[in-house]
């Protein structure tokens, strides 16, 4: 450095200037004009450019956070059109994992008779192919990967699965309905004609079976899996506990036993009338609804020792338990009220529920065969830093919004806590809350009053 510094002491600028000639000179102050002005506009272009970018960006926040009240009213429609949508889906079929062979128990109670038309078949194959395209968004790559890994690796069809499988039966005169668990009721229940033939609990994630047997299935049950079988005299003299330990059968074991409780129920409660219509009574109907209802607002399904022991191995050995779209929707309801309330869409099967508040969709939740897609609003800021811990949560296709993102993520058990969810939908809740000033919406209502 001191070398330099010297050599530059020892220059002498004016003799090198006037070794130079007149065109020299003016050459070297050309360019050193030229360079000042390139500097200015490459400077500028650089300046420029990013400030446009960061325009655009602050005005693609503001287009997110300041709506008007043709905006509202837009958004409204919206919403509305996709609660049609997600109300008439008909999610993914059954085909792929349950097989028409189901029966491993041979039980002749009656004869199957087909009660489908070309028309209703027809009718279902069209709701079938109009859903198809979102069922497609819905159950990306990813989702239909984490099925397929959550299926191999479980030897039991989940809760989600049991009652999807249940919603099929229909051809022994009588379409099988399903009343889905709610906040009264900690208990799923499939009937046929109105007469209960399936009562469903889970525990950590196990599903308990309550159900109406004839006596040869249930000792053949019995040959099977022992004391994973026992009567529940309290319901009536036909009810037995079941519960599926795992076997190399169990899963078609499961869907087995619901099948033949609903055709046996069906034989019991059905008969022809004069006119030769297969039909049942609506009064005795009603008094065996009502004799039920109350049996099972005091049984305790926990009585099942068994059942509770092999709840805790299937846990155990291959984590059963996860965050399903019901209790999801349950802790919404429960808890996602500290602001305005969470209004929950629960939707029956596999259909995705929906949560709002104020009349703002914040989430979508999807689950099929134990596997949960959240859908839900955010800011980028927030998607930043969960993308950090999770890096799976990506910008979501479905739905199309006009006004706003949407993102995604589907659920791994092993990734995510029960608590990181729940943070997550508070966080959605709040900052959908936020963004639409609803809570001074509620406070400028409150005060007219």
């Amino acid at each position: 450095m001191d070398k330099i510094i010297e050599a530059f002491k020892d220059f002498d600028f004016g003799v090198a200037f006037s070794s130079l000639s007149g065109e020299q000179i003016i050459m070297a102050l050309l360019g050193f004009i030229i360079s000042i002005f390139a500097g200015f506009f490459f400077g500028g272009a650089i300046f420029y450019a990013l400030g446009v970018k960061s325009g655009k960006k602050a005005a693609k926040k503001k287009k997110k956070t300041e709506f008007t009240s043709a905006d509202n009213a837009y958004q409204k429609i919206e919403q509305a059109n996709l609660d049609s949508l997600l109300d008439s889906l008909v999610t993914a079929g059954t085909d792929d994992i349950f097989s028409d062979d189901l029966e491993l128990i041979e039980d002749d109670v009656i004869e199957e008779t087909t009660t489908d038309t070309k028309e209703e078949r027809a009718e279902d194959d069209a709701e079938k192919a109009k859903s198809l395209g979102i069922v497609n968004e819905l159950e990306d790559e990813e989702f239909k990967a984490m099925i397929e890994t959550r299926r191999k690796s479980l030897p039991i069809f989940t809760r989600d699965e049991i009652l999807m499988y249940v919603e099929t039966l229909k051809n022994y005169g009588g379409r099988a309905v399903v009343e889905r668990r709610n906040k009264t009721m900690n208990y799923d229940r499939a009937k046929v004609g109105g007469n209960t033939f399936m009562v469903l609990y889970e525990r950590k994630s196990t599903p308990i079976m309550l159900v109406r047997l004839h006596l040869n299935t249930v000792n053949k049950l019995i040959e099977q899996m022992g004391d994973c079988v026992v009567p529940a005299p309290a319901l009536g003299p036909d009810w037995y506990s079941v519960v599926f330990k795992a076997m190399a059968n169990s899963a078609v074991l499961m869907l087995t036993t619901v099948k033949l409780a609903y055709k046996y129920t069906f034989s019991q409660e059905f008969f022809k009338n004069t006119e030769g219509k297969i039909v049942t009574d609506p009064k005795t109907v009603e008094l065996n609804e009502r004799e039920l209802n109350y049996s099972l607002s005091v049984y305790d399904y926990t009585c099942h020792e068994r059942a509770m022991a092999v709840s805790d191995t299937l846990d155990d050995e291959y984590h059963i338990n996860y965050f399903s779209k019901s209790e999801i929707c349950e802790y919404a309801s429960d808890e996602l009220n500290t602001i305005l309330p969470t209004v929950i869409n629960w939707r029956t099967a596999n259909k995705p529920a929906t949560l709002k508040t104020g009349d703002k969709m914040y989430s979508i939740i999807y689950e099929r065969a134990g596997v949960v897609k959240l859908i839900f609003r955010a800011d980028e800021e927030y998607i930043e830093l969960q993308k950090t811990l999770h890096d799976n949560i990506r910008e979501s296709t479905f739905p199309v919004s006009r006004d706003w993102v949407w993102y995604s993520v589907v659920i791994d058990p092993k990734e995510f806590s029960e608590k990181q969810i729940k943070d997550l939908l508070r966080y959605s809740y709040e900052y959908v809350i936020n963004i639409h000033k609803l809570n001074e919406e509620v406070a400028t209502e409150s005060e007219g009053k």
